[in-house]
């Protein structure tokens, strides 16, 4: 009985943290520059393209997360896939003009060769003003 009420109240206390707890499953946790650079460095050292580009994709949308775009953009531009280099350059622009940081997302957007998803972001942009500058995180 009492371990069905310890476990019960392990349950209430994670669905309690629920949103925060998400963050740390699904790999969204905001990361320092220190912890992203590791990323990829471990990244530029893959052989196999394909699975460097995988590497690549996520250290850059991190790093967009995390706003980072410095980080973000040298990730991108390591991409050797051409779809994948476009795609992923425009999650890092959708993300960091959300953060507040249109004059990065527009470097994003320059990056991609594709011209109708090039247009798409301008047109994306176009139709609303930038976002206020999301404060900065913070990492103990």
């Amino acid at each position: 009985m009492k371990t069905w009420i310890v476990m019960g109240l392990r349950v209430m206390a994670l669905a309690v943290m629920g949103q925060g707890l998400g963050m740390f499953v699904m790999g969204c946790a905001p990361q320092s520059p220190g912890q992203l650079q590791e990323r990829f460095n471990a990244a530029k050292a893959i052989d196999n393209i394909a699975e460097r580009d995988v590497a690549m994709e996520n250290v850059a949308k991190d790093s967009a997360d995390s706003n980072v775009p410095d980080l973000a953009l040298e990730a991108v531009n390591a991409i050797e896939s051409g779809v994948d280099k476009d795609n992923t350059a425009a999650y890092c622009a959708r993300k960091l003009d959300r953060n507040g940081n249109r004059t990065a997302a527009d470097v994003f957007v320059k990056v991609i060769q594709n011209g109708a998803l090039r247009d798409q972001l301008h047109f994306e942009f176009a139709g609303e003003a930038p976002q206020a500058p999301a404060p900065p995180t913070t990492q103990p």
